[in-house]
């Protein structure tokens, strides 16, 4: 059961809300007009501040006390008490030595004029700020973020007829001013209510109250048929003079202009009764209200004054309150400050009837689960994640909030999502009882890329090794790293060190697949090519008796040998003058040399060179030899030394005519390398070679 409350703060359960709708339309100078009058008239007319009767504001927004009787005209300081909190919709500000109070709108639009002066400039500012809210912490109708000590109105058309706001006023830097409060236009106050005893008994005198309205508002108290009435502001005396089946005690409200409302209570007469129980009523019909208390998150004071509540007049009620078995109060408040079960008795004076009812001062501390989940990690295959609250409390009553690092999609759900690495807090709020619990959880990133190194560049020679083995030994490894080359003709592997035999660039992509990382590096494949040359020499085929010879120059002997002729051996002999091909085998490629093997008259070679004689001397030798020239008759000669592969090595006589006779010419070459070489002998018919040796 609800307990009763103070005038100022009565809230009738079984009143129906009425809408209060009206809207005021000002042209530019009657608003100033209008702006200056209320000013002027609220100066006047207010010499009291704060207006006796009215109660102390709260520190927070959950201490702000209800006025049910209107804002209009109240007037007030700012207190000296500085509780720093959070101001609601000015992130930039910082509530400080702020007022809280709370309202019931009475209609749509709403529109308030706040006048601040003489305020003392504390902390280097001065000014006021204020805001109106549908709840504690969100959902701001109107703000005053900037300091200021200008008159300024809070106005909104976004009102709900019925449902409570809160207004705060704030000092700039704990400055303290003075100022007053005036309505523009629309309604503020609990619903109209007119409070008073019923059921009563006939010929009774009660006394009957108008709260929930403006202190400006103008009451008419209608007239009843079976009772006179006399009506002084919110309240009426009435003398119950006859009994009628159904009555009712109204009166005509009209506040703000608006259009004027009739309120009424039903009052249920009780005629004297004949029985030995009293001569107003029975037993069974009186009734005692305890109220009830929950002690929560928002409510946390456990010290208060409950008044008791009973259907009978209270002239004709005795009350006692007990707890555990103990009277502790004999009026009709009971002081409250420890939890348990507070029974009130409500005795009828007039037939000693008596009915009583249990007050429950529950507390709820319970404060709900948050559980922000297991800590994840940011990757290269997910940049980002969803964080996971849902083994948190689940509820209509719960709200929920995450706050962290970078940007939150959706941070008033159980699963936002995040790209950014950090400590993320979830904060879950009970919006029954005002608990809150938090839990948080560390996203950490992993955006390290593995190692490519692709080897370095690489050669393919197409005869000795014609194939090239990538090397990618030097990237990361593990299990947890994959591979992919890819290269020219859409060459593909997907191994560390695969073997390719096409030039051309290759690129090794290196992926980590525990967190999607990769990194590239790229070698290149040359083709390494040199077309070798291998001379012949040849002797002519003399007065065609097929007696020519070939002789091909290797310089390695492993080298396979073929001949057009067929055949297989480094020289050939008995040719006949003509074309002569070799083809010669090195590795996996093979080379052609071709020779002409030419044809001399009948003389034949002996015959070329048959009164010359020549003689190499040492032979093997270490470059240093000489030759011995016999001459049966002058000669014209040339020499010139080659080596395997038919290069002409030395110059060692030009063209000249010899004296017959012997002569004898010397050579220092020792720079020649170990090998072995041909001295070429040249003259005007033909040409024959001296194989010599040279060792080191």
């Amino acid at each position: 059961m609800m307990p009763s409350l103070p005038t100022f703060l009565a809230i009738p359960a079984s009143a129906t809300p009425s809408k209060f709708v009206g809207k005021n339309y000002f042209s530019a100078h009657f608003f100033g007009l209008l702006l200056a009058f209320i000013l002027l008239f609220s100066i006047e007319a207010k010499s009291q501040c704060p207006p006796a009767g009215t109660p102390f504001l709260g520190d927070f927004c959950t201490e702000a006390p209800l006025f049910c009787n209107g804002l209009d005209g109240y007037c007030g300081t700012l207190n000296i008490i500085n509780n720093q909190q959070f101001f609601p919709g000015c992130n930039a500000s910082t509530l400080n030595n702020d007022d809280w109070l709370a309202f019931v709108a009475g209609s749509n639009e709403i529109s308030i004029l706040i006048t601040p002066s003489n305020c003392q400039v504390t902390n280097g500012q001065s000014g006021m700020q204020a805001g109106i809210y549908a709840s504690c912490t969100t959902d701001a109708k109107a703000l005053q973020c900037d300091c200021t000590e200008n008159p300024f109105i809070l106005s909104s058309n976004n009102y709900t007829v019925g449902d409570v706001y809160f207004l705060v006023l704030d000092g700039c830097a704990g400055d303290i001013c003075d100022y007053q409060i005036d309505m523009i236009s629309g309604f503020t106050g609990c619903q109209p209510t007119i409070n008073g005893p019923t059921p009563v008994c006939l010929g009774d005198t009660v006394t009957y109250a108008l709260v929930g309205i403006e202190s400006s508002a103008s009451i008419e108290w209608l007239p009843i048929p079976n009772a006179s009435i006399m009506g002084n502001g919110n309240t009426a005396e009435v003398v119950w003079t006859s009994y009628a089946d159904s009555t009712a005690v109204c009166a005509l409200v009209t506040a703000n202009g608006q259009t004027s409302q009739q309120v009424c209570l039903d009052v249920v007469l009780i005629q004297p009764s004949t029985t030995t129980q009293g001569p107003c009523s029975s037993c069974d019909s009186l009734q005692a209200d305890a109220g009830a208390i929950r002690i929560t998150c928002l409510v946390t004071s456990l010290d208060t004054i409950i008044w008791g509540a009973t259907n009978i007049p209270t002239s004709f009620a005795s009350f006692q309150w007990l707890l555990n078995g103990n009277v502790i109060s004999t009026t009709q408040s009971v002081h409250v400050n420890a939890p348990g079960q507070y029974i009130l008795k409500v005795t009828n004076t007039l037939n000693g009837c008596v009915a009583s009812d249990i007050m429950e001062v529950i507390i709820d501390f319970v404060a709900p689960t948050a559980l922000a989940g297991e800590d994840i990690t940011l990757t290269c295959d997910f940049p980002s994640v969803s964080l996971d609250g849902t083994a948190s409390s689940i509820g209509p009553q719960f709200q929920y909030n995450w706050t962290g690092p970078g940007t939150i999609i959706d941070p008033n759900s159980l699963t936002p999502t995040v790209n950014t690495p950090g400590t993320y807090i979830l904060t879950v709020l009970n919006t029954e009882n005002g608990c809150v619990s938090s839990d948080f959880v560390i996203v950490e990133a992993d955006f390290e890329e593995p190692t490519a190194d692709a080897g370095p560049d690489m050669s393919i020679e197409p005869c000795s090794s014609p194939t090239a083995n990538l090397d990618g030994s030097a990237s990361s490894s593990g299990p947890a790293f994959f591979y992919v080359w890819e290269g020219p003709g859409g060459f593909i592997d997907f191994n560390q060190n695969p073997t390719v035999s096409e030039p051309g660039v290759y690129t090794l992509t290196v992926i980590n697949e525990e967190n999607g990382c990769s990194a590239t590096d790229e070698v290149d494949v040359i083709l390494l090519f040199v077309e070798l040359q291998f001379p012949i020499v040849t002797t002519p085929d003399s007065c065609h008796t097929n007696s020519g010879t070939a002789t091909i120059i290797t310089g390695d002997p492993s080298y396979p040998v073929t001949w057009s002729n067929g055949e297989t051996t480094t020289t050939i002999t008995g040719l006949a003058a003509g074309t002569y091909y070799a083809y010669v085998t090195v590795g996996f490629c093979q080379f052609s040399s071709s020779a002409v093997v030419d044809s001399l008259a009948c003389t034949g070679v002996e015959e070329v060179f048959k009164d010359v004689s020549v003689t190499v001397l040492p032979n093997p030798n270490n470059g240093q030899f000489s030759l011995l020239l016999d001459l049966a008759s002058p000669a014209a000669l040339s020499l010139e030394m080659v080596d395997v592969q038919g290069r002409v090595v030395a110059n060692l006589q030009a063209m000249k005519t010899f004296d017959m006779g012997q002569h004898r010419l010397d050579f220092q070459h020792t720079w020649l390398p170990s090998g072995t070489y041909y001295l070429m002998i040249k003259n005007e018919k033909g040409k024959m070679g001296l194989k010599m040796e040279v060792v080191r």
